[in-house]
């Protein structure tokens, strides 16, 4: 799941203006880099997830409920600096306390799989760098695209499509096979309906 949720997220910020600017217009500018904030926060989803399982899975729900207590406790003082300092400030805010939850939830359930953060890095990095690296080409295809922002828009999610498709059929990444066998199963299944 992180490989497709890095993809989509590193490619949301990347297309992030012309997406705003072709659905909703110019007014709505400034509103594009809370959406390009916000995606880090989504990227930090699957990870979270993973460690929250571990728990969950080995009959742990006490020590879950504890530790989602302390990170959603930070969520209060979160709040009030969204209040006092704006949105940019609570959505950062929110990264910080996404990177924290991680960062507590595996130090526990490493206690329980020995899976710990380097390993899971290590295993995360090639799917991190390919949504790295393709959000930025995406960006800047965007940053020096004179056209339309529709036509723009198209032309960044084309762009992004073909760099994780190439990317992974060179690199033979192993998240992409599976993505993309999972998708072949499906598509073979509803054809024979």
């Amino acid at each position: 799941t992180f490989f497709v949720i890095a993809i989509l997220m590193a490619g949301l910020a990347a297309i992030a203006k012309a997406l705003i600017l072709a659905l909703i217009g110019q007014q709505w500018l400034p509103s594009v880099e809370l959406l390009q904030l916000l995606c880090f926060v989504g990227i930090m989803l699957p990870l979270n997830s993973m460690n929250i399982n571990i728990l969950n899975v080995v009959g742990r729900s006490d020590l879950y409920l504890k530790l989602q207590i302390i990170v959603q406790t930070l969520a209060i003082p979160n709040i009030f600096i969204g209040v006092f300092f704006g949105i940019k400030a609570l959505i950062v805010g929110m990264i910080v306390i996404a990177i924290f939850g991680y960062v507590i939830f595996n130090h526990e359930s490493n206690k329980i799989l020995k899976y710990p953060i380097k390993e899971q890095i290590k295993d995360i990095l090639p799917s991190f760098i390919l949504a790295v690296t393709m959000g930025l080409v995406v960006f800047v295809v965007g940053y020096f695209s004179h056209f339309h922002q529709l036509i723009t828009l198209m032309i960044q999610i084309i762009t992004g499509t073909v760099i994780v498709i190439f990317s992974g059929e060179l690199l033979k990444l192993k998240e992409y096979n599976f993505l993309k066998n999972t998708i072949a199963e499906k598509f073979h299944l509803l054809i024979k309906r």
